[in-house]
C-alpha cells in the first residue's frame, strides 16, 4: 500500500495491489481519516495548516504509532530542520518537549539516526527543491519511456480492438490497462523483482513499510496520473485513476469510502449494541457495492432496460433504479429512451486475454528502459537530501517511480494515445474509473 497526506493533512490511498485483500478490507479507525475522509471538503484545523510536509508509507504501519508522530507540526519542522543542517541529540531532545515524543522514538522508525555525533536523516524526506529537482529530470528521462510504448502502438491498437464495448473509447482502456495496471502496478513489482527500488522491511509495533515525507512548495499535482484508488467486493474491482489535483473524486471506491459509517449514526446507539449495528451496516454498503459491480457487468455487453437488468441481478425494480440514478449522476451509465448502458469502463474476464497482452508490452517496456535509463537517473538524483546523508536510492526510488511514470501518463495523455481525464465533455475531470473482475489483477 502507498499512502499519503494531502493538503488538508489527511490521509488517502494513492496505489496498492488490488489483490491484496487485507488492504482492500481496510476500514480506518474513528482517530485517523481515511482514504474516504481525505476527500471531503472540510477546512483542515489550524495545526494542520501548519505542518510543513506531506507524508505516508509504502507498506503497513502496523501498531508502530508513525502516523500519530509525524503528523505533528513540531516533529515536521524538527525533521525538516535535520534535512537541512545536522543537529546534535540534545538538540533534538530540546526541539522534541512538550510533544510527547521522544528522540528514541524517531531513531526506531529509522527518521533519524546519528552519525559522528550527529542527528541526520535516515529515510526518503524531499525538500521542496528536491522534489522540483525529481520532476525536472523525470520529465525529460520518461520521453523515451514514452516513444518506446508509441513505437509499439500499431501493436496495442491491434489488441485494443479487441474490446469489443461500443461506448467506451479504445484510449481509455489504454490509459487504465497500461497507465495504471502496468506501469503503476507492474512497474512497482518489477522494479522490487529487479531490486532497483527496496521493498518495506519489519519495523517497531509489527509495522512493514517505508516512510517518506515531502516539503510542501507551490508545485501543481495536476497531470502527474500516480493515483490509483481501489476497492473490492466479491469479484467486482473497483478503481479510480488519475492525479491528487482534482479532489475529491466522484467515483467508486471514493464514493463507497465516503459512505463509511459516521460516528454520530450510531451516537445514540448503546454500548453493547453499536459494534453489532456498525458491522451490519458496513455489510448493508458492502452489499450496495456488489449490486454496482452486477450492474455494471451486465451492462458490459449492451443496452439493458430496467426489467431486463432486475432480472439479470436479481434485484427489485425500486432498488435498482435507485442505483442507475446514482450510476447515472456519476457518469457511469447513461439512458437512452427506456434502455440504460454503460458510460464507464467495464473490463470482464472476457477481456483477460487483451489485457495480458497488453501488461506484457507494458513490462517489456519497461524492463528495457529501467535497463537503459536507471543508473543515469540516479546519477541525475545523486544530490537529493535523504541521499546525501546516506539513504540507500533504492528506498527513495520508490517514490521517484512515481514521479517518473505520473509524468509519463501525462505526456501520453498529450501524444493522444491515452484518454484525456480533463477532456471538455468530462464532468468530473482529473481520474477515470474502471470496473474489473478481479481475475484480471493476476494477469501479465
Amino acid at each position: 500500500i502507498f499512502v499519503q497526506v494531502n493538503q488538508a493533512g489527511q490521509m488517502e490511498h494513492i496505489a496498492y495491489h488490488p489483490q491484496d485483500t487485507q488492504v482492500l478490507n481496510l476500514v480506518p479507525p474513528p482517530a485517523i481519516c481515511g482514504p474516504g475522509c481525505a476527500l471531503g471538503s472540510r477546512s483542515p484545523p489550524p495545526q494542520q495548516q501548519e505542518s510543513p510536509l506531506t507524508f505516508g508509507i509504502t507498506g503497513s504501519e502496523g501498531q508502530s504509532g508513525y502516523s500519530s508522530i509525524i503528523s505533528q507540526p513540531a516533529v515536521q519542522k524538527l525533521l525538516l530542520d535535520v534535512a537541512h543542517v545536522p543537529r546534535t541529540p540534545e538538540f533534538l531532545d530540546a526541539a522534541l518537549k512538550g510533544t510527547g515524543v521522544k528522540r528514541r522514538a524517531l531513531e526506531k522508525l529509522r527518521l533519524v539516526r546519528q552519525q559522528d555525533g550527529e542527528c541526520v536523516i535516515s529515510f526518503p524526506l524531499f525538500t521542496s527543491e528536491d522534489v522540483r529537482k525529481v520532476r525536472a529530470v523525470a520529465e525529460r528521462a520518461v520521453r523515451s519511456l514514452v516513444s518506446a510504448l508509441t513505437a509499439r502502438r500499431s501493436e496495442i491498437d491491434a489488441l485494443l480492438k479487441h474490446y469489443g464495448a461500443r461506448d467506451v473509447a479504445r484510449k481509455t482502456v489504454a490509459y487504465i490497462v497500461l497507465g495504471c495496471f502496468s506501469l503503476d502496478w507492474d512497474g512497482l513489482d518489477l522494479t522490487a523483482e529487479k531490486g532497483y527500488r527496496s521493498v518495506p522491511e519489519v519495523t517497531i509495533g509489527g509495522g512493514k513499510f517505508i516512510p517518506w515525507a515531502e516539503e510542501r512548495s507551490d508545485l501543481s499535482l495536476k497531470g502527474i496520473y500516480w493515483g490509483s484508488h481501489n476497492d473490492r467486493e466479491g469479484d467486482f474491482c473497483f478503481t479510480s485513476f488519475g492525479d491528487h489535483f482534482s479532489l475529491p473524486r466522484y467515483a467508486f471506491p471514493d464514493v463507497f469510502w465516503r459512505w463509511q459509517l459516521p460516528t454520530h449514526a450510531v451516537s445514540k446507539v448503546s454500548d453493547r449494541l453499536k459494534p453489532a449495528v456498525e458491522r451490519a451496516m458496513r455489510q448493508m454498503i458492502r452489499g450496495m457495492i456488489r449490486q454496482v459491480g452486477r450492474i455494471m457487468f451486465a451492462l458490459r455487453d449492451g443496452e439493458r432496460t430496467l426489467a431486463e437488468l432486475t432480472h439479470l441481478v436479481e434485484m427489485d425494480a425500486e432498488e435498482a433504479n435507485a442505483l442507475l440514478t446514482l450510476l447515472g449522476k456519476l457518469e457511469y451509465v447513461e439512458k437512452h429512451g427506456e434502455r440504460f448502458r454503460s458510460q464507464a469502463l467495464v473490463l470482464s474476464e472476457r477481456d483477460g486475454a487483451m489485457v495480458q497482452q497488453l501488461r506484457r508490452i507494458g513490462w517489456e517496456v519497461i524492463e528495457a528502459w529501467l535497463s537503459a535509463n536507471y543508473d543515469d537517473v540516479k546519477a541525475q538524483l545523486s544530490g537529493l537530501t535523504a541521499i546525501r546523508y546516506g539513504v540507500p536510492y533504492s528506498v527513495v526510488f520508490t517514490q521517484i517511480w512515481h514521479y517518473l511514470f505520473g509524468t509519463a501518463n501525462r505526456q501520453l495523455v498529450e501524444v493522444g494515445m491515452f484518454v484525456d481525464p480533463y477532456a471538455l465533455n468530462r464532468r468530473y475531470k482529473g481520474f477515470i474509473p474502471v470496473v474489473w473482475h478481479k481475475s484480471l489483477g493476476d494477469l501479465r
